[in-house]
């Protein structure tokens, strides 16, 4: 770690704020600390500890590693508390905070910038974007380890049949593994039940129709490799959705499948900007309650004549009302009503509710986008795969042929 120089210039407050008076006691620390390790080195034993740290710099390091793993003010306090032993005061918005060997508090603004209210704030709200971001990351991995088992479960089987035939011009039925198909649609048939019933129906949508060619010449017994009836089954169920969704060809299904992802990406923008607005309003329905539960003691502050003995006796409150009145005045707002803030709330989390569904939907569809386009790409790659190996294969029976 580079060294930090002790900061002296008042107009423009550090962001780590080290005195002079802090900068030696740290580096008489350490050589006393040195001095002290190479005795224990000697017994041939292993110090417990090699970097000396001020009491200022031990409150630092605590407070910054708190403030990225919480979630409010409140827990943060919490946490200081019951893992490092540090107490926080609050005082007009100012913190304070107390090292456990100390009985003097340390105000933020002597330890740097970093460590004032507004700052811990923005840390605070920083970590919780970074663990949603790291959730959301994860849950995506989650998704793409099941698309690549999906993917490694359509590994192509092999398996013998030969009573497969192409369908001929004309006819309205064909027979597949000793069952009859109908070539023409019936719209009360349930295809999903019984999927390998669309790939005989004729159809006038460009990539049905291209999708049924290449699945029906699998079918040909000239084929030396053929195709199992589980990845056939699959192959039809793709065809009946893409038959639903009206697509009729391989350019609509992949702007389908963009527009699909650009779905869920604004669903969750729009879900994110509900929850946001719902933080802001339960922070000002906070400080709201607690400057209408304040309001009379600074009332009778204002009346007192005695003003510094009144203070003293009711200090707590008229920081808290005080606290209150700052917030607001910060972000230039009028103390709102209760009332109305409850009413914001309510209509934002019906607001939330409603995009939650949506995104549910959007993700939904955006995952039956992917296999539909994964499967598509599945058909023709295996459909190129067959037609070369039945390429190769005459190449060689040529060959054969003509050295006979």
């Amino acid at each position: 770690m580079p060294e930090r120089r002790p900061s002296s210039d008042l107009l423009s407050p550090a962001a780590v704020r080290i005195t002079e008076e802090e900068y030696r006691a740290q580096k008489r620390g350490q050589e006393n600390l040195d001095k002290l390790n190479a005795e224990i080195r000697a017994a041939q034993m292993i110090p417990c500890c090699t970097t000396f740290q001020t009491q200022k710099q031990f409150l630092r390091d605590a407070i910054t590693e708190t403030a990225n793993s919480s979630s409010s003010l409140e827990e943060f306090r919490q946490l200081l508390k019951d893992k490092y032993g540090i107490a926080v005061k609050e005082q007009r918005g100012v913190f304070s905070y107390l090292h456990p060997d100390r009985n003097k508090y340390i105000r933020g603004r002597s330890l740097g910038t970093d460590y004032e209210k507004e700052h811990i704030q923005e840390m605070i709200r920083k970590g919780i974007r970074k663990r949603e971001l790291a959730v959301a990351e994860e849950e995506a991995a989650k998704v793409r380890a099941r698309e690549e088992e999906d993917a490694r479960k359509h590994a192509f089987a092999v398996e013998a049949d030969d009573d497969r035939t192409l369908i001929k011009a004309g006819e309205e039925t064909v027979t597949f593994r000793g069952v009859r198909y109908s070539t023409i649609y019936d719209p009360a048939r349930d295809y999903y039940k019984d999927p390998v019933a669309i790939l005989f129906v004729h159809s006038k949508l460009q990539l049905v129709t291209d999708l049924q060619t290449c699945i029906k010449a699998q079918q040909n017994a000239a084929y030396a490799e053929k195709v199992s009836l589980s990845n056939l089954q699959k192959a039809a169920r793709t065809v009946c959705y893409i038959q639903e969704q009206g697509i009729g060809s391989r350019e609509e299904l992949r702007a389908k499948k963009k527009k699909s992802a650009e779905m869920v990406t604004l669903a969750e923008s729009n879900l994110k900007r509900t929850d946001d607005r719902i933080r802001e309003i339960n922070e000002q329905i906070h400080y709201a309650g607690q400057y209408l539960s304040t309001r009379s003691v600074n009332k009778e502050y204002q009346k007192s004549f005695v003003k510094p003995l009144y203070r003293h006796k009711h200090e707590k409150d008229l920081d808290r009302y005080d606290e209150a009145v700052q917030y607001f005045r910060k972000k230039g707002l009028k103390i709102p009503a209760l009332k109305d803030l409850k009413q914001q709330k309510e209509d934002l989390l019906a607001r939330k509710s409603v995009q939650e569904n949506e995104l549910r939907s959007s993700i939904r569809y955006r995952n039956e986008m992917r296999t539909a386009s994964f499967n598509v790409n599945w058909i023709f790659s295996e459909d190129r795969v067959r037609r070369q190996n039945l390429q190769r294969q005459k190449q060689i029976s040529r060959s054969r042929s003509i050295e006979g």
